[in-house]
């Protein structure tokens, strides 16, 4: 009998593979979970009981054999784990994939928690602690600031710790206390390694 969409999302979110129901209808819209589509809308995707345990194992090798527990209203599906560890890091990189897609999926409609005002002189103040010479500082402040009008701030939009960068989602960084110099810390070493790759 196949699973519904809500009956698979019991099982993976149990397993750290998602813990958004969206995103489980996203994989089979995209082909990246094999289901059988619904016939009405009210119907609902279906999946084949193959389909989930191959896609779970793709997502976390240690996981062997999905099963299902008979008459157990409490734990509807249980994963059996055959002679070894569900491997941790596969379940962590399918967690961040989960969480990076629907991460863009918010930042392609504009949804943020707050933005960023920078200015010439946070950046200036962190390229002088890095003991950069003059020439090296300019070339950063003038790539940091290429698309601002002069005397004006960059405004930098962030979302769960992340902010996007040509076409990266870039981290906050972490070394600094304040929003501003985390964006353009990190927003510097991107710079950074353009320039050192000979990209500007």
């Amino acid at each position: 009998m196949p699973y519904t969409v809500e009956e698979a999302f019991q099982v993976l979110q149990r397993y750290g593979i998602t813990d958004n129901i969206e995103v489980i209808r996203r994989w089979l819209r995209q082909g990246r979970l094999k289901g059988i589509p619904p016939k009405k809308r009210r119907d609902g995707w279906r999946i084949e009981e193959e389909d989930l345990r191959s896609f779970l194992i793709s997502k976390a090798p240690g996981l062997i054999d999905v099963i299902h527990a008979a008459g157990n209203s409490n734990d509807l599906y249980t994963i059996k784990v055959v002679n070894e560890k569900v491997d941790e890091k596969a379940l962590e990189e399918a967690k961040e994939e989960a969480r990076a897609q629907l991460w863009w999926e918010l930042v392609q409609k504009f949804i943020f928690e707050d933005y960023v005002e920078i200015g010439k002189q946070t950046v200036t103040d962190l390229l002088k602690a890095r003991r950069y010479d003059r020439l090296y500082q300019k070339k950063i402040l003038d790539q940091f600031f290429q698309d601002v009008e002069k005397g004006r701030k960059k405004r930098v939009y962030y979302l769960h710790g992340y902010f996007p960068y040509k076409g990266q989602r870039l981290a906050l960084h972490e070394d600094y206390s304040l929003i501003e110099e985390k964006v353009a810390a990190r927003m510097i070493e991107v710079i950074q390694q353009d320039l050192r790759n000979g990209m500007r």
